[in-house]
């Protein structure tokens, strides 16, 4: 079960008091006993017990313990269709990855940029719904590049950690296979980066690779490669 992710504005002492959606959200992830698992944002997790219940609502908390260490992981998307970018952003916060590059290719959808999905409260509200199915208060940090060969030229070897890899379907090597300590994971278009772009990430350390013989959608992709370099 989720756990409920709260802010510190919401937090009076021992309690956490909620309004509106964070209320019925608090009531719909109790038990029959009103207990649930209550997690502070960029804090610790622990107990809540609904102490009343309607529109407003009370939740004494007993805080237990530190969240999931995080995963030294960069994850780089090209921007793909607003839904699954909500399922990628939500993804990365499940597996604890540290932080997220949404990035412009020339197979993106110009169209896309202008999405509400890109807004900041739109992205905080998919990583939250990662985070709280993780049982996590800490949220990736997400920063967008709306121009490739502006990123390529300024900030693509700033991304480039001890591993890197681009997944790429015409790659000939394989996939990572173990975790890795520290890397950065890049994910292109459901039609694949262009040559030229793949050539840009590999002249920044990156290495192509491939999963499989199959073409994935980009969701199915970033968490395949998340579940073969997390630990």
């Amino acid at each position: 079960m989720s756990i409920l992710l709260v802010a510190p504005d919401e937090v009076m002492g021992d309690r956490v008091r909620l309004r509106g959606a964070r209320a019925r959200r608090a009531t719909e992830l109790a038990s029959r006993d009103g207990t649930l698992r209550v997690g502070l944002r960029d804090g610790p997790i622990g107990n809540g017990t609904l102490q009343s219940e309607g529109a407003d609502v009370e939740v004494a908390c007993q805080w237990l313990r530190e969240p999931p260490a995080r995963q030294p992981i960069t994850v780089i998307v090209a921007l793909p269709r607003p839904k699954v970018l909500r399922r990628v952003l939500s993804t990365c916060a499940m597996f604890g990855v540290q932080r997220v590059a949404v990035i412009e290719a020339w197979r993106v959808d110009k169209s896309y940029w202008m999405s509400p999905a890109l807004e900041p409260k739109a992205i905080e509200a998919a990583l939250i719904v990662g985070a709280e199915q993780a049982h996590d208060t800490r949220l990736p940090q997400v920063s967008q590049f709306k121009r490739f060969r502006e990123f390529a030229d300024t900030n693509l070897r700033d991304w480039t950690e001890p591993a890197a890899w681009v997944a790429h379907p015409a790659a000939m090597d394989a996939a990572p296979s173990a975790p890795a300590e520290r890397c950065s994971l890049a994910v292109g278009p459901e039609r694949g980066f262009t040559a030229y772009e793949v050539a840009r990430f590999e002249e920044a350390g990156f290495r192509a690779i491939r999963l499989g013989e199959r073409h994935l959608r980009v969701e199915v992709c970033v968490a395949a490669l998340l579940g073969r370099v997390t630990t």
